[in-house]
């Protein structure tokens, strides 16, 4: 969730508005994902087996760019 009631209720807003427009299908904020660590994280960008899985999901679509976020609701 976002913290800053300021910025939660200006993500409202902008999403409340974007619904309105023709064409639009969805928009997401981001924050940091939980991992207990970057290290952690970066971890997981080395195993093998975590490299075949990102590779397929990364095969559906043009770009593809790990990141540490979350879609926050």
């Amino acid at each position: 969730m976002i913290s800053r009631p300021r910025e939660a209720a200006r993500a409202g807003r902008t999403s409340n508005y974007l619904r309105i427009l023709p064409g639009f299908i969805s928009a997401y904020i981001h924050r940091g994902l939980e991992w207990a660590s970057r290290a952690h994280f970066e971890a997981m960008l080395r195993d093998p087996k975590a490299q075949t899985h990102m590779w397929a999901a990364a095969a559906l679509v043009e770009k593809f760019e790990p990141h540490l976020y979350e879609v926050v609701p």
